[in-house]
């Protein structure tokens, strides 16, 4: 599928104890609706989750269980000394990587590896002022958002996902709000009379 599967259970709550995983509530950037960010405790910046597959199906608002990527996707950024790094404007970052953006932003199962916290310089080190985390939403652990969405259907074009042709595409009015397919089961009948 286009998503990863959700982790069990146990292996979060264990990531959790042993500092592999991280939780924080997902806060989603209203300009860029694919840039998400989570406060954890014990990082010295905010975990940048940044890509529609590496919100993994979370929403603003929730309570998530990150896993981070491989450090050579980490971004570099500029910070006070003594400050906490927190969502940084678009001018302050830049990819530590040699690859390419597009391939960063691939967010393959190659890039979905954990950083253990030991491997992290410590919030005193000049290196870990310069670098944001990026991660990967693994676990919902409570849904925050609300359950209601006001937006617009449209009908989904047939391309290269087979199920669309069975779906219809709703564009929430909220920009934190990612677009999502839902089954024309699912749509209310008088939709399709006048579809437009």
């Amino acid at each position: 599928g286009y998503y990863a599967a959700y982790w069990q259970r146990e292996d979060v709550e264990e990531g959790l104890k042993n500092k592999t995983l991280y939780s924080g509530v997902l806060r989603i950037n209203a300009k860029r609706m694919a840039e998400g960010y989570v406060t954890a405790e014990g990082l010295p910046a905010d975990i940048l989750i940044e890509g529609i597959r590496l919100h993994n199906r979370a929403f603003e608002g929730d309570t998530v269980a990150v896993a981070l990527l491989d450090r050579s996707t980490w971004k570099r950024m500029r910070t006070s000394p003594g400050k906490k790094a927190v969502a940084p404007t678009e001018e302050e970052e830049e990819w530590v990587g040699d690859d390419e953006e597009e391939e960063i932003r691939d967010e393959g199962e190659d890039s979905e590896k954990e950083q253990p916290l030991e491997s992290i310089p410590s919030e005193r080190g000049a290196e870990s002022q310069s670098l944001r985390p990026r991660g990967q939403v693994v676990y919902i652990l409570k849904r925050g958002h609300p359950c209601i969405y006001g937006g617009t259907l449209k009908l989904a074009e047939a391309g290269k996902n087979r199920r669309s042709k069975d779906r219809v595409l709703f564009r929430p009015l909220n920009k934190r709000v990612v677009c999502f397919q839902i089954p024309q089961s699912q749509v209310p009948t008088q939709f399709f009379a006048n579809p437009g």
